[in-house]
């Protein structure tokens, strides 16, 4: 009896500690990383195209890249290669149909780009900018989702700003559980695509990098989380997550 009282005990004491090194990837848009060699990371959840003057970037975050030796974002910005790539790539309904709503309610002045901004600051402190992708290996995924377009019913311009607005709110919140979330019930192809499916690809790049030297990654909040999210990614390679709050 009492033996068995014991392994109750150490059952007990297991799964409490089981518990205790769980990390709750619901809310948080930066995080550090600590690698196994104990290089200390970041990243950092972005909205590439929003109203600047509803949203500044996190000074925390601005604080975290100065740390940093290298800014890698989805791809680099700065190879005119590349952006020449991008820049002439007809982009599937979808994306370009949200695009031209959110022009449309918003003036062009209005709207702001937070990895141009993380770039002017790296720039500034003279950091190395790298991609996590190449053009190439980003419209391939593009690609593969244009096939699956055609059936599907565009949405109104009303609904595709309300869409945008509730995400948003969400990034302001933090709320990358319901972020991501949405964009699954929503947009489930898209999700495994575009989303899922490049941060899988990412995986072994980042963990080069951030194993290396000091990282600060910026890539878009749909990446954050669920299953597939960046951040569950990256904690079952082994690596320790921490939030920033903002």
């Amino acid at each position: 009896m009492k033996k068995a009282v014991i392994l109750i005990l150490i059952f007990i004491n297991l799964i409490s500690c089981s518990k205790n090194n769980q990390v709750n990837f619901d809310t948080g848009n930066l995080w550090k990383i600590t690698s196994k060699s104990g290089t200390e990371s970041f990243i950092f959840s972005t909205i590439h195209l929003y109203p600047k003057d509803e949203l500044d970037i996190a000074q925390e975050a601005i604080s975290s890249l100065k740390k940093c030796n290298t800014l890698a974002l989805e791809f680099n910005m700065l190879d005119s290669l590349e952006l020449q790539k991008i820049s002439t790539y007809k982009m599937p309904k979808s994306l370009s149909n949200g695009y031209s709503a959110l022009l449309s309610e918003y003036d062009p002045k209005e709207l702001s780009s937070m990895e141009i901004q993380l770039i002017e600051i790296a720039k500034k402190h003279e950091l190395k900018i790298i991609g996590l992708e190449s053009a190439d290996e980003m419209l391939a995924n593009l690609d593969k989702f244009k096939e699956t377009e055609d059936s599907k019913k565009e949405m109104s311009n009303q609904l595709l700003i309300e869409n945008f607005q509730m995400a948003f709110k969400m990034y302001r919140e933090e709320n990358i559980h319901g972020i991501k979330k949405n964009m699954s019930q929503d947009e489930p192809t898209m999700t495994e695509i575009i989303v899922d499916q490049r941060n899988k690809n990412w995986i072994e790049d980042i963990i080069k990098t951030i194993e290396k030297e000091k990282t600060f990654i910026a890539v878009g909040m749909a990446h954050f989380g669920g299953e597939n999210g960046i951040l569950n990614l990256l904690h079952k390679e082994g690596f320790k997550l921490e939030r920033i709050k903002n």
